[in-house]
């Protein structure tokens, strides 16, 4: 179901309608051609597609995702070890991700890069992200305290491990 504010126009077309308002509120008369007043853009005659909304500070800090959550650096567990953190979101997140920061250069990375780790198989390396209302955890089963990466400018993988890389968890609710 459309957004009933914007009946599924884009925010610029909305915006270029808004643009042409007139000082009144008022809806335009049967077969007008004037279809935009000040807040609302009008279908036509008195039905209305779309019109401005004022959002309180309750309803913006309401929003989804308005929280979020990022884990100490971490080193890359041993294969098989879980290694979880109280995140103290008020629910089960609804976005979770880890990156391997880079600490010292590396395979093209450079200090301070991030790299996405997924949640998948790859190269026998098995990988699990998860969370529930309290806690948000990640585990691997690879080989020792590594992962697998891409080189950052080749086409070659590379096994990483705590002397170069930290891992950080971040999560969203």
């Amino acid at each position: 179901m459309a957004d009933p504010y914007t009946l599924g126009l884009t925010a610029s077309q909305i915006d270029t309608a808004l643009s042409r308002a007139h000082n009144s509120d008022n809806a335009p008369a049967a077969g007008s051609s004037n279809l935009v007043t000040s807040d609302k853009i009008y279908e036509s005659d008195q039905n209305i597609l779309a019109q401005s909304k004022s959002y309180t500070d309750n309803e913006i800090l309401a929003a989804p995702l308005s929280q979020a959550y990022e884990s100490p650096e971490f080193d890359i567990p041993n294969v098989g070890v879980l290694v979880s953190f109280s995140h103290g979101l008020p629910s089960v997140p609804k976005i979770m991700q880890i990156v391997a920061r880079c600490k010292v250069t590396k395979v093209g990375y450079n200090v301070g890069d991030e790299i996405l780790i997924g949640d998948y198989g790859d190269y026998g390396q098995m990988q699990s992200l998860w969370a529930n209302s309290t806690t948000i955890g990640w585990g691997h089963m690879y080989s020792g305290s590594t992962i697998i990466i891409k080189e950052k400018t080749g086409d070659l993988y590379e096994a990483i491990n705590s002397t170069n890389f930290k891992l950080v968890i971040r999560a969203y609710a």
